[in-house]
C-alpha cells in the first residue's frame, strides 16, 4: 500500500495577523463603546457574569442557586430607557418598538422583526416571526370556519335538518 502525500496550504490570514501586530490591533480597538453591542447582547453578557459570579469564600457561583435559596426573588435585564417620554437627540430602540410595533393602531403593520431582533436577541426574534406567520396562516382557516358556522345557523331551521 502506498503511502500519498498531501500538501496542506498555509492559512495566508493567520500568518498576516501574526507577521503585522501592529496592523491587526486597529481591528480590536472599539471606536463606539455606547453601541458596540445591541441591548440583547448586552443582556446576554450581564447574565453570563451574574451566572459565574462568586458569592461565597468557596466555589459556589452563579444567580440561580441565589434564585433557588431565594437570596434573590427574581433576575431580569433591564430596558433602555423609557419608552413613552421622546429622549433628546435619538430614539432609543425601546421607544422605536413602541411606536412601531406595541399599539394597538399598528395591529395591520408588518412586525419589524429587525428591530425585535436587535432589542431582543435571535431566539426572540425568531418567536415573533413564527407567531406573526402562524397568526397570518390562521386568518384563511377563520374565514372558512365561520363561513361554516353561518351555513349552520341558515340550515338550522330548514326541512333537510329534521330527523326522521
Amino acid at each position: 500500500m502506498a503511502v500519498q502525500k498531501v500538501c496542506i496550504e498555509a492559512n495566508t490570514r493567520c500568518m498576516d495577523v501574526v507577521e503585522a501586530k501592529g496592523v491587526c490591533k486597529e481591528k480590536f480597538i472599539v471606536k463606539d463603546r455606547e453601541n458596540f453591542f445591541t441591548s440583547a447582547q448586552r443582556s446576554q453578557i450581564v447574565w453570563q457574569i451574574m451566572m459565574r459570579a462568586k458569592y461565597d469564600d468557596s466555589d459556589k457561583v452563579g444567580i440561580r442557586r441565589l434564585l433557588n435559596n431565594q437570596t434573590f426573588l427574581a433576575a431580569f435585564p433591564l430596558h433602555e430607557g423609557r419608552y413613552d417620554q421622546p429622549t433628546d437627540g435619538f430614539t432609543l430602540d425601546r421607544r422605536l418598538l413602541y411606536l412601531e410595533w406595541a399599539r394597538l393602531v399598528k395591529f395591520s403593520k408588518k412586525q419589524p422583526l429587525w428591530l425585535i431582533k436587535k432589542y431582543f436577541g435571535d431566539k426572540i426574534g425568531l418567536y415573533f416571526a413564527w407567531l406573526g406567520f402562524y397568526t397570518k396562516m390562521l386568518i384563511p382557516a377563520s374565514v372558512v370556519g365561520l363561513l361554516c358556522f353561518l351555513y349552520g345557523l341558515a340550515s338550522l331551521n330548514s326541512g333537510d335538518n329534521i330527523p326522521r
